[in-house]
């Protein structure tokens, strides 16, 4: 179904996964359809995996030229995503075609339960982000260089794993 179609593949899956149409009844049937639900979920995690191998080569390329407020902000960017897509599935409510942004605190904060321990690498991850805004880092005494990039890429490597995702 995926390879025939135009449109964006994370899309598609994400409208089976939030389809609004009523699961049978029928037990045969009901089961039928949860099982492929969770092929769905499945195949979505490896879409996913693939497009964040994309942008770890990115990460690294920015790395290696000392562009460390871009990787800061990359790893942001993907925290960000694979949150709204987790909270997404979780309730059923596509917050990547919504106008209001829910705002990275209140999402970790609903997903604390599934986040459990990587909650905290989360935190790190979008506090550090914000370091690159000038106000944040005139008010900052952490130094923005590698070693703080290479942190920020290991907490982002744990809440990804907590997700089932893999990257980099």
């Amino acid at each position: 179904m995926f390879l025939k179609s135009e449109g964006n593949p994370l899309d598609l899956v994400n409208d089976l996964l939030f389809s609004k149409k009523a699961i049978s009844e029928k037990q045969v049937q009901r089961e039928f359809v949860l099982e492929e639900l969770e092929t769905v979920r499945l195949h979505k995690k490896e879409l996913i995996s693939n497009l964040l191998k994309d942008d770890f080569i990115e990460i690294n390329h920015c790395l290696s030229v000392s562009a460390y407020k871009s990787t800061l902000i990359l790893c942001g960017s993907i925290l960000e995503a694979i949150l709204l897509d987790w909270i997404s599935e979780i309730e059923q409510r596509n917050y990547f075609e919504e106008e209001k942004d829910p705002g990275l605190n209140e999402v970790i904060k609903k997903l604390q339960n599934q986040l459990g321990t990587a909650k905290e690498q989360a935190i790190r991850i979008k506090d550090r982000r914000n370091l690159v805004h000038p106000r944040r880092l005139l008010r900052n005494m952490e130094r923005i260089d590698w070693l703080l990039c290479e942190s920020v890429i290991g907490d982002l490597q744990v809440v990804l794993k907590r997700r089932g995702v893999e990257a980099g």
